[in-house]
Order: C-alpha cells, then sequence, then structure tokens
C-alpha cells in the first residue's frame, strides 16, 4: 500500500487492463492511485480519517448496479466526502448529472477516454456536495462510518 498523495484514487476492478490503464491516466493527472481488486481493501486503505478523494469501481466485474446496490449505498454512507464513479461497458452513455446520485456521483461508459475522466474529475466532488446538501435537507447527514 502507498501513501495518499493530496488527490487520491482508490480504483476497484477485477481487470488487469482496466486497472492498468485508468490508474496510469490517474496517475498522468498527478493523482495517487490504490488498486485492488477487492471490496474488502477499502477500509485498509482510508488511513486515519483520510477519505480518498474519488473512488472509481469497475461494476461490470463484480455483476453490474443490480448485484452492487446495496454494498454502493453502504459506501455512500461510509465514505461521504469520496466521489464515487462507477464504470461500465453497459451503460449507453456517460452521466455526469445527478440520475444516480443515490449509489454514485458520476457513471462513465467503458471504455474510458481522458476527456470523460477529467469531467469525471472535475464534476465527481461537485455532484458529490449536491447529494450530501439534499442528504441534509432531508435531515440524513452524511457522517463517515469508521
Amino acid at each position: 500500500m502507498g501513501n495518499f498523495t493530496p488527490h487520491c484514487a482508490i480504483l476497484l476492478s477485477k481487470s488487469y487492463s482496466i486497472r492498468q490503464t485508468i490508474s496510469e491516466m490517474l496517475e498522468s493527472e498527478g493523482i495517487g492511485t490504490l488498486v485492488s481488486d477487492s471490496f474488502e481493501d477499502i477500509p485498509h486503505f482510508v488511513i486515519a480519517e483520510r477519505d480518498p478523494e474519488y473512488l472509481l469501481i469497475d461494476i461490470d466485474e463484480y455483476g453490474g448496479v443490480s448485484l452492487l446496490y446495496d454494498r454502493l449505498r453502504g459506501l455512500r454512507d461510509a465514505l461521504p466526502r469520496t466521489a464515487i464513479i462507477i464504470l461500465s461497458s453497459e451503460f449507453k452513455t456517460d452521466d455526469f448529472g445527478t440520475h444516480r446520485m443515490m449509489l454514485a456521483d458520476i457513471s462513465i461508459r467503458l471504455p474510458m477516454t481522458y476527456e470523460n475522466m477529467n469531467l469525471a474529475l472535475i464534476q465527481g466532488p461537485l455532484n458529490n456536495q449536491i447529494y450530501n446538501a439534499r442528504q441534509m435537507e432531508v435531515g440524513h447527514p452524511q457522517q463517515r462510518v469508521s
């Protein structure tokens, strides 16, 4: 495991090529990336109250949105300050809006391009702030689960 840089990400995928390609893309943008193929590694990566700025999940490799629904909702609660970006070759298009905000801040169709990645890195944290503000409005403030 490496140390987080000021901008850090966790990338989850069982695909070696996706882990390699996306981690290189992120690191070329100065974002330190911790890579794993297991959700169980996330608590080990989150060090001393320091949440990663981004969490990218290749959902195809874990059965898609329907099988990951509860796990993605749990990540929302566990990492409220982290922009969650889900990746799938099954998406018809990228979603930089808030349509899937209960599960993720951004949805990107694979294969990911540099342009889409850069948009996701900018819009993801903004969408995350919108999600957290809406949670506060309805009386469900997000809290980091230790």
